[in-house]
């Protein structure tokens, strides 16, 4: 991606579901589907001839009742502009995500994990840590401080997708789920920046958050 100014713009049209853009390794901007699925930002370029833009799309998934429709296609639905002439891009390299336990297990035996903090700027991050349980395992609750936007994985099965506006604050932690000695805990943040940085906690009681009126 380059251009010939120090800047450029760019637009995202029918983003479905959510979207968390990075342009040079540094988180830019988001699109939320609920609140518009199109967005327009201008980001500093660092090069007029280099320039990497990424752009992670996540599915929320179908709602199954009401009025919603049969038919709800994921992605990006229209295209990616750039400049006021909206020159679309494309040659896109597109890599699928499934945390399904093949590719959870090789993450975390293969990773090359690095020391947190200091928290990177990328808007996409995988974080590892442990739970040692040196008893028996219970239930428990896990609570995530400070994060944004993502999913919670305990040794190779997912969790919960947890964001920063809740409502739920904590999730079930099944005793079963848990082996007597290290529990590998991973989460994939894909709203990382200066002010996001998750650390994951685990504490004794459910916070469902605050009920709407």
């Amino acid at each position: 991606l380059g251009g010939t100014s120090d800047e450029v713009t760019l637009e995202i049209q029918e983003v479905h579901d959510f979207a968390s853009v990075s342009f040079n390794g540094k988180f830019a901007f988001k699109v939320d589907r609920h609140e518009s699925p199109n967005k327009t930002s201008t980001l500093q370029q660092i090069s007029e001839t280099s320039n990497v833009l990424d752009v992670l799309v996540e599915n929320c998934g179908r709602p199954s009742y009401g009025k919603a429709p049969l038919i709800d296609r994921k992605g990006i639905l229209k295209g990616v502009y750039r400049g006021t002439s909206k020159e679309e891009l494309q040659g896109w390299d597109m890599h699928p995500l499934e945390f399904r336990a093949q590719l959870i297990a090789r993450l975390v035996e293969d990773g090359d994990w690095q020391k947190y903090p200091p928290p990177p700027k990328s808007g996409v991050v995988l974080l590892r840590g442990s739970l040692i349980v040196e008893g028996p395992p219970r239930d428990t609750f896990l609570k995530i401080n400070n994060g944004g936007r993502g999913i919670a994985i305990i040794n190779d099965e997912i969790l919960a997708r947890y964001q920063s506006g809740g409502p739920q604050k904590t999730f079930y932690v099944p005793a079963p789920l848990l082996v007597q000695g290290e529990n590998v805990v991973l989460v994939f943040e894909i709203l990382q920046h200066d002010q996001v940085h998750p650390e994951v906690e685990f504490v004794d009681n459910l916070d469902l958050g605050q009920a709407a009126d």
